[in-house]
């Protein structure tokens, strides 16, 4: 079963875990999209992620040479590190840079939150500052490949967030710092402009999206209750 605009694939599962000595462990989501604006990846991984990717390409018959663009949805380390592995690539996001061949830089302004960089009718780039200040989002008409078997409709819209949602259990947190780990990024000022700017960018998602891929873990359908908790409610 298809639809129209863009097949996502999950190509790895991602994972967040907490060691005992302090240390975290961080394995991005890592996403391929299929449409009008040809092949994307987002969030490719880190530099010792290339191989297994490479692989994971391969299984459903895609080349790192027939990738159009590649997107980060901000400058992590776990997001950016084997970038380099699509070199063909016409074009890249990273945060609120968009790159294209020999070296030239588009002027858009990601930093409101409401103008989108658009790549079609079915696809474009929002700024979303939240966990970090120069952060994005991909918003998606399509269809998720690996629940075509399951009760969804065959279009629908999707919201592929990096760090804005960690995962399907940060959509309905009930502590607004949950998310931060007590970390918050300076280059957004205060706590309180800190905190109202992650809260309009997850609301921004929650009324346009029915499904989220986020940071780490499995896609998750959009609940009313979402934006009736406290992470979104407080400023």
């Amino acid at each position: 079963m298809t639809g129209t605009g863009y097949a996502v694939t999950l190509l790895r599962e991602g994972k967040f875990q907490k060691s005992a000595d302090g240390c975290t462990v961080r394995k991005c989501n890592t996403i391929l999209l299929r449409g009008p604006a040809g092949i994307i990846v987002v969030n490719p991984g880190s530099v010792w992620d290339a191989s297994a990717l490479h692989s994971s390409l391969k299984s459903i018959g895609v080349s790192p040479e027939a990738v159009n663009c590649v997107i980060c949805t901000d400058g992590r380390a776990e997001h950016v590190g084997c970038i380099s592995l699509f070199s063909n690539a016409e074009m890249m996001i990273v945060g609120y840079d968009i790159q294209k061949r020999g070296d030239i830089f588009l002027e858009h302004d990601f930093g409101d939150g409401i103008v989108p960089y658009e790549f079609d009718e079915y696809l474009y780039v929002i700024g979303t500052p939240g966990q970090r200040g120069h952060q994005v989002s991909l918003m998606v008409r399509g269809w998720i490949t690996d629940r075509m078997e399951q009760d969804v409709p065959p279009t629908g819209r999707i919201a592929i967030t990096g760090n804005l949602f960690t995962d399907k259990d940060d959509a309905s947190s009930v502590s607004i710092f949950d998310t931060f780990e007590g970390n918050l990024d300076e280059t957004m000022g205060d706590t309180e402009t800190h905190v109202h700017c992650w809260r309009r960018s997850r609301q921004y998602v929650l009324d346009r999206a029915d499904w989220i891929i986020p940071a780490f873990g499995a896609c998750f359908k959009v609940q009313p209750e979402f934006s009736s908790t406290p992470c979104v409610e407080l400023a």
